[in-house]
């Protein structure tokens, strides 16, 4: 459209003639050059706010992937083993940079409700299955216990097969590979 209107006023002025118009001319290719550089600035900025905003919500993403894939392999978060205790430090932090803590403001700053509700069910999923990953305890019995836990495990593998369709209107740039 803006190039239209541009061509329209060039032609306009080239038809007319006459010499009178230089001045106009030259105000005329000083405005388009500005219009044209003022055009780039405003899509360079918004390219470059999107690129932003995709890193920003890429950590929360990688986060989110990082406890899940914890939770999915090792099914708890209390292990006697040296090498995955250091894997379960890594998903409590990761769970505290995506959806607890200060990953919760991110989140509510970042994305929508969508996400919001997921990440509440993960904090919901989170917080039981680190009050009961010793063992059932005395509020219910070990069968209660095992479904429960069954159930939670369940839903954090679901999350994962997911994350990618749920993350991509936030995320996706279209088919860039070819």
């Amino acid at each position: 459209m803006l190039f239209i209107v541009i061509v329209a006023i060039y032609a306009l002025i080239f038809l007319n003639g006459s010499f009178d118009n230089i001045p106009f001319m030259a105000t005329t290719v000083f405005s388009t050059g500005t219009v044209i550089f003022a055009y780039f600035a405003y899509e360079f900025s918004r390219e470059k706010f999107r690129l932003d905003l995709f890193d920003r919500r890429w950590t929360v993403y990688e986060a989110t992937l990082t406890f899940c894939s914890q939770v999915v392999t090792s099914g708890s978060f209390r292990t006697a083993n040296p090498e995955e205790r250091e894997a379960v430090k890594a998903a409590i932090r990761a769970a505290h940079e995506s959806f607890r803590s200060i990953g919760f403001h991110k989140t509510r700053a970042l994305f929508g409700k969508d996400i919001q509700e997921l990440f509440g069910k993960l904090d919901k999923s989170y917080s039981w299955m680190r009050g009961f990953s010793g063992g059932p305890g005395q509020s219910m019995s070990h069968e209660q216990w095992a479904n429960r836990l069954s159930e939670e495990e369940m839903f954090i593998w679901e999350t994962v097969n997911k994350l990618p369709d749920v993350f991509k209107p936030y995320m996706y740039f279209g088919d860039y590979r070819r």
